[in-house]
């Protein structure tokens, strides 16, 4: 029997994302300013970065956002794949999206 690997992150099943409901965001003119309740910091998204952070209005899958992304902007999907990954890394771990259970949606 051959092993069957795990299905990648960016597979088109798999968790879904959105913005985290405690997230305060604020769009000005070429960034969107993104605060959690409680930190005396703010985070910056810009670029390639908002428009992550604007497809995560709704849950979505990392799949679903390399796809808009990739066709966006003409770009290989191995590239936009690895950065989209890792921005949904960094912005789990500062609390700015959360992954849905189904009883979320």
């Amino acid at each position: 029997m051959t092993p069957v690997s795990p299905p990648s992150p960016v597979s088109a099943e798999g968790p879904r994302y959105r913005q985290a409901r405690i997230v305060l965001s604020r769009d000005i003119p070429g960034e969107t300013l993104l605060a959690v309740p409680g930190r005396d910091d703010v985070d910056v998204v810009t670029g390639t970065a908002r428009e992550a952070w604007t497809l995560l209005e709704v849950p979505r899958t990392l799949h679903s956002v390399v796809s808009r992304l990739t066709d966006a902007y003409q770009a290989p999907d191995e590239t936009v794949a690895e950065d989209v990954e890792a921005l949904i890394g960094q912005l789990l771990s500062r609390d700015l999206v959360e992954k849905v259970v189904d009883s979320d949606v």
